[in-house]
């Protein structure tokens, strides 16, 4: 079985499991508390509860073969008895994780229950659960369920080949398309993309154009595609798998009606791209401008980028954003044009300044700024009341910013890792707040005790 390492849970929650009290006077029986006199225990202490997690966990299939890890958090409540209610997922990753952690939670057997002035009471709790994926070992992984799975990869460990790789693709386009055309246009260029996949066997099935605006070259691309030889079949963990390709066809329009079509198509591997939780409709491209202009979600993780092209703009439809371990020191105009955008994560780079043009992002839900140079916030965030999710860890804000004390929907906030003395009372009128990550910050302890008074129902991650 495989060994899941847990070394990061414990930094975020204290072994002790120390809650602070909730000051009140009266109790119902249907309570539920957050902040306690007395916080549940686990017999043997949390160690002992992480130990009993690793036991009984299991990696689920689909996250392996879709190399899915990560961080999710796990709620749940402990009653009267010490008896856990409640179990479920408030951030997960995905690939079966979310269910696998649940399960084994629901496995832990009793705590020791909270008590409120001497009285047992109900607990809500949150913990992190980290997946790690190790390295595949085919001594105790073999994967054999692989052999006969029907599952459709965009991501393996190694991507279908054409005969004679991407030149001899290049080649085979050239050769089958049409060389006149019959639109009326001349010296200009249109691209098509098309899908389709690659079976165990090699031969392609399921052609479907995802972009393309002229619909006689959207079928010409089609015609040709069909033509295709066998491909080498794609490998995950050595085994044939079914798996869905991208390609981009080019057809140049030239004077006379002359047609010139030239094609490649996208690598679907893991090499040197960090895989997210939902890796569908993820390729590997060389440059930006060569994904599809329909598409939704954009990842560009870990790829040496210093700067934002401007042809962002041209993806309209975009509402999920990662540019997550960069070298990205600016965000350029163009980037605020995008007004469906939901999730916006450019942790690790080295943006020193945002523009008042944020504020364009309405629609932003989660913003994710954490490990950059960022020392304030300009007065237009206020804008972007629809956030519930802002995360500004390990910046270098020495002060609290007041512009967020007006984002009432926010849920979470994190502002771990800055020079950050206080915070402001009107943190009181952010309602909806549940959790606000402080760890790391030159905050004393009658700081720490006064902001719990204040905002008792807020859980509040100090050192």
């Amino acid at each position: 079985m495989r060994r899941i390492l847990f070394s990061t849970i414990l930094i975020l929650i204290k072994t002790s499991f120390e809650l602070y009290a909730q000051e009140t006077d009266t109790t119902t029986i249907d309570e539920v508390y957050t902040i306690v006199d007395e916080p549940p225990e686990y017999p043997g202490g949390m160690a002992a509860f992480y130990k009993k997690i690793a036991d009984n966990l299991r990696y689920p299939l689909e996250a392996r073969i879709r190399h899915i890890d990560g961080k999710l958090y796990i709620q749940f409540i402990v009653d009267e008895a010490g008896n856990l209610t409640e179990i479920k997922t408030v951030k997960g990753i995905g690939g079966g994780c979310d269910k696998e952690a649940e399960r084994v939670v629901a496995l832990v057997g009793k705590f020791i229950p909270g008590k409120q002035k001497g009285r047992p009471v109900k607990v809500r709790m949150v913990m992190p659960i980290v997946f790690n994926l190790p390295p595949y070992d085919p001594k105790t992984d073999a994967d054999t369920s692989l052999v006969n799975s029907t599952v459709l990869f965009t991501i393996v460990d190694d991507s279908p080949k054409f005969p004679n790789g991407s030149n001899g693709f290049d080649q085979f386009i050239r050769t089958h398309s049409s060389k006149k055309h019959s639109l009326p246009y001349q010296s200009k260029r249109f691209t098509v993309f098309v899908q389709f996949n690659v079976e165990k066997d090699g031969s392609t099935t399921e052609y479907r154009v995802v972009h393309g605006s002229e619909e006689v070259l959207n079928n010409e691309a089609i015609r040709i595609l069909k033509l295709m030889p066998k491909f080498s079949a794609g490998l995950q963990k050595g085994i044939p798998v079914r798996v869905r390709l991208l390609c981009k066809l080019t057809f140049n329009l030239l004077p006379e009606k002359r047609l010139e079509v030239t094609g490649y198509i996208a690598e679907n591997t893991s090499s040197g791209l960090t895989v997210h939780p939902d890796p569908s409709q993820q390729y590997t491209f060389k440059y930006i401008e060569d994904f599809p202009p329909t598409i939704t979600k954009l990842y560009w993780v870990n790829r040496g980028l210093e700067f934002i092209p401007s042809s962002i703009a041209r993806y309209q439809q975009l509402w999920l954003i990662d540019f997550e371990n960069n070298s990205i020191r600016a965000l350029p105009p163009e980037l605020f044009s995008l007004r469906k955008v939901k999730q916006l994560y450019l942790p690790v780079n080295l943006i020193d300044e945002l523009p008042d043009e944020i504020s364009l992002l309405k629609q932003l839900r989660i913003l994710s700024l954490s490990q950059n140079r960022l020392s304030n916030l300009p007065a237009s965030f206020t804008q972007l009341r629809k956030l519930t999710a802002l995360d500004l860890g390990y910046n270098q804000l020495i002060e609290f910013p007041e512009g967020i004390l007006s984002l009432n929907k926010l849920e979470t906030l994190v502002l771990a890792g800055n020079q950050i003395k206080n915070i402001p009372e009107g943190i009181t009128e952010m309602k909806n707040l549940k959790t606000l990550y402080f760890s790391k910050n030159p905050i004393d302890q009658e700081e720490i005790n006064r902001i719990r008074k204040i905002v008792p129902q807020v859980n509040i991650i100090f050192d």
